[in-house]
């Protein structure tokens, strides 16, 4: 693991430590890491490419659907 210096503010800070708590993390250091790992999956969940679509628009025509 890589350690980094993050300046955030008080306010912030404090709602971290409650969030933290109360989703059962023991520290903020895992509660960030779970949404940045969060965040990044979200990102990699691309929209279908041209070419899927059209596979699916194919294979719903197949079908009678289209």
């Amino acid at each position: 693991m890589v350690l980094i210096k993050l300046e955030i503010s008080e306010s912030n800070l404090l709602k971290l430590k409650d969030k933290t708590k109360s989703l059962g993390f023991d520290k903020i250091q895992d509660y960030l890491n779970y949404v940045i790992e969060q965040s990044i999956s979200e990102d990699e969940e691309q929209e279908p490419s041209e070419e899927d679509e059209e596979a699916v628009k194919r294979r719903l025509k197949e079908l009678g659907y289209l």
